[in-house]
């Protein structure tokens, strides 16, 4: 079994110019606030083909969940009732809306807060968000130091 899941790998990275492991450096788990950013999220998510210039619509992306969300395709690990929901309570006015909503960042570029660089990796909310997870585990945020704290401790330092 495992000669065969090797060979299988060998054969999708000949195929498709890669290397390593399937899924190497692919997925992860983020802790996403979703009062502020699941939806863009969802939506970022849907148009990477799209930004990536790999696809014109992201529903012509065989390997993306948009086409469940919009009705057209049944995923049986996938749930999009809480996603839906927030568009609407009827479940087809809730896929027009949700529709709209990806289609209207389509022409926009990608929000930098989704960028792995722009993170911690584990988190993805606003300050606010951070400090409550963090206080729920028992640990404390890092204080936050301005720039001039900095230049008034270090001059202080030059001083003596």
């Amino acid at each position: 079994m495992q000669n065969l899941g090797f060979r299988y790998t060998q054969w999708i990275n000949h195929r498709h110019r890669r290397v390593g492991h399937l899924f190497q450096g692919r997925h992860k788990a983020i802790l996403v606030d979703r009062d502020n950013y699941l939806l863009e999220l969802v939506r970022y998510i849907h148009l990477n083909p799209v930004h990536a210039r790999r696809r014109q619509r992201p529903a012509a992306d065989p390997g993306s969940s948009h086409r469940a969300y919009l009705g057209k395709e049944k995923l049986s690990w996938l749930t999009t009732a809480w996603v839906l929901a927030q568009f609407a309570a009827q479940c087809s006015c809730a896929r027009q809306r949700y529709a709209s909503f990806i289609g209207a960042g389509t022409g926009t570029a990608s929000r930098d807060d989704f960028d792995p660089a722009a993170q911690d990796g584990c988190t993805l909310g606003d300050n606010r968000f951070i400090d409550e997870i963090l206080r729920e585990q028992g640990r404390a945020a890092p204080p936050s130091v301005t720039l001039d704290v900095v230049i008034a401790r270090a001059s202080c330092l030059w001083v003596r």
